[in-house]
């Protein structure tokens, strides 16, 4: 077969469109000398033929990027005259039925690239497919972490240092200390000064990474019971019942792991000593228990490790004994 229009022959036996090109055309055809045909002729009337512009398909977006899980927002921004009627799209060559001919709102967890696809069918059935190869990236959360010390701190001296021990390389570090403070920096140190009781706080770091994303990562920290001691600066050892002997008074006693006293007379040599602090001295000796001291001013010391806390405190002072 011989298929022509008005500027003359346009194909054999099959009709290109896109040869053709759009337009309007009347199309005659001619039999004739077709093979094996003994008669023929060419069409009277002509043949009135429509070619329609097929519509371009294209996407937009308005962030190709970001942090997971990220709500990404795909625009149909198809080239043509034609209106599209059925659109299909594609994430990672998986249809994805959310998405219609205005737009698509995929939202994606696992970080990677994704690659596009949009299908449109305009109302003339015309249909053109376009592929966007890692058009989108999703970025992972950056593992955000931190250590303090010491371990815990008491209400005399409540202060830590924060060291940042992120896995992910950040940009930036924002810190919260309990609604008592903020800081920035991967190493900083705070007084918890405001703090009014013992307990537990919780600290908290932002980690920003050189995408934009954002993690926190919170962690507690004790502030226990303040430690004092008290000691007297005199006793009567004279058999009234009162003010008869001598121990510290500790406020925080309980957390004591370790405790050494001594008391010395002036010469330095130890006189008493006990790690037991529910152990008095009455002014004797340790050594010689039927042995009691003179009235006069005796040196004493006292170590005392706290339960958390590594350092070993170190009291001294004088106690005058009257008889």
């Amino acid at each position: 077969d011989t298929y022509s229009n008005d500027n003359g022959i346009i194909g054999l036996n099959n009709l290109n469109p896109t040869i053709l090109g759009a337009g309007n055309y009347d199309l005659w055809y001619d039999i004739s000398n077709a093979p094996n045909v003994l008669c023929g002729k060419v069409s009277q009337l002509p043949i009135p033929l429509v070619v329609n512009d097929t519509t371009e398909a294209v996407v937009t977006a308005v962030d190709p990027d970001g942090c997971t899980p990220f709500l990404f927002d795909l625009s149909n921004t198809s080239i043509g005259s034609g209106t599209n009627t059925n659109c299909r799209w594609f994430v990672n060559g998986t249809e994805d039925t959310n998405g219609d001919c205005s737009g698509f709102t995929p939202e994606l967890t696992v970080p990677g690239l994704y690659d596009i696809r949009l299908i449109i069918q305009d109302e003339n059935g015309c249909i053109d497919t376009t592929n966007y190869n890692n058009f989108l990236e999703v970025f992972p959360l950056p593992e955000v972490s931190f250590y303090s010390t010491p371990s815990s701190v008491t209400m005399d001296n409540p202060q830590f240092q924060f060291i940042n021990s992120s896995d992910s390389p950040l940009a930036q570090w924002n810190w919260d200390y309990a609604g008592y403070g903020t800081g920035s920096g991967q190493i900083t140190t705070f007084n918890f000064s405001a703090v009014t009781e013992p307990g537990t706080y919780e600290v908290c770091l932002e980690g920003i990474d050189f995408n934009g994303c954002i993690n926190n990562f919170c962690n507690n920290v004790t502030i226990k019971e303040g430690f004092a001691v008290y000691m007297p600066s005199a006793i009567t050892a004279d058999q009234d019942n009162l003010n008869e002997a001598l121990r510290p008074v500790i406020s925080g006693y309980e957390r004591i792991t370790v405790y050494s006293f001594r008391l010395f007379d002036r010469w330095g040599n130890v006189i008493f000593e006990t790690t037991d602090y529910n152990e008095y001295w009455n002014a004797n000796s340790n050594t010689l228990k039927d042995y009691y001291v003179t009235s006069g001013v005796y040196h004493w010391t006292m170590e005392v490790t706290l339960e958390g806390l590594d350092d070993t405190k170190l009291y001294s002072g004088s106690v005058t004994v009257i008889r």
